[in-house]
């Protein structure tokens, strides 16, 4: 085979797996981050729900997500089973010679694949059933890895013994760059963005909860038919509430049963927007 077309594919490898890298750190830390007051840290943390869902095209449903740190995950859970997945899958490829041959038989494809697929298809495409979040994250997984190593695999048997000194040092520089980027982007938007403490201290309540809803779950929450079924006040008092481009502070005081006090638009040329009450009986 071609030595130059191989040389890409192997580069091509290279960068996904640490550009890969790169985008899980980022999104695991954000739900951390997003309490922070310092700008450039709750930059990177929004960066990553306002921009990173357009990675996957995240619909950011809080009730199909994942939560850490008190946060939602900036993926949903299959999106962030497939990230994991997709990773797990190169880096098995480089090990592929400990790997079961099995594992790279077309067959063994279509079965990391069929999970995920019957389980979407099931749930949004024919209405029988709804998924749950840890069905969502191990299907999403199988899917991302089987697909990345089928592939993988093969551009590794077919590079194995190649020099990968100087490819790996480009995709370095790949993932340096998309670093600084990330960087870059969080430092110019994070004076922008109200603060967890911002927040609280502007609705002037002693908050028992404060969530904070992306902006994307505020465009898409209405859009899952299974929503009628959830006991979360929340979601019922988002939906339909409107489109806030920079997603929103929803601060609590007392239970949340019976009501929010009031919502705060996260991003505003760094003012903070006091909208009203999601819940009328406040």
């Amino acid at each position: 085979m071609n030595q130059g077309l191989m040389e890409t594919a192997y580069l091509g490898l290279a960068i996904y797996i640490l550009l890969d890298g790169v985008i899980l750190a980022w999104f695991t830390a954000a739900p951390f981050l997003i309490w922070s007051d310092d700008p450039l840290l709750l930059g990177l943390s929004m960066s990553a729900y306002d921009w990173g869902y357009l990675l996957s095209n995240c619909h950011q449903m809080p009730q199909r997500s994942t939560y850490l740190f008190g946060a939602q995950y900036p993926f949903c859970a299959r999106d962030l089973g497939i990230y994991l997945g997709c990773l797990a899958g190169a880096l098995s490829a480089l090990g592929f010679r400990r790997m079961p041959g099995i594992i790279s038989h077309p067959l063994a494809f279509t079965a990391f694949l069929a999970p995920m697929i019957l389980d979407g298809v099931s749930q949004t495409i024919m209405g029988l059933r709804e998924s749950s979040n840890e069905l969502r994250l191990l299907t999403g997984f199988l899917f991302g890895f089987g697909l990345v190593y089928f592939f993988a695999y093969r551009v590794m048997s077919a590079s194995f013994g190649m020099s990968a000194f100087r490819l790996w040092s480009r995709a370095a520089l790949a993932a340096s760059l998309l670093i600084f980027s990330i960087l870059a982007l969080s430092f110019i938007i994070g004076p922008s963005y109200v603060t967890f403490g911002q927040a609280v201290e502007k609705s002037g309540l002693d908050p028992d909860l404060v969530v904070h809803v992306p902006k994307r779950a505020m465009q898409t929450l209405g859009w899952d038919p299974y929503i009628s079924d959830y006991e979360d006040p929340l979601l019922f008092a988002l939906k339909g509430y409107g489109n806030r481009g920079h997603g929103v502070w929803a601060v609590y005081e007392g239970p949340l049963e019976q009501g929010g006090k009031r919502v705060f638009q996260a991003s505003e040329k760094g003012r903070i927007i006091l909208v009203p009450d999601i819940i009328s009986n406040t």
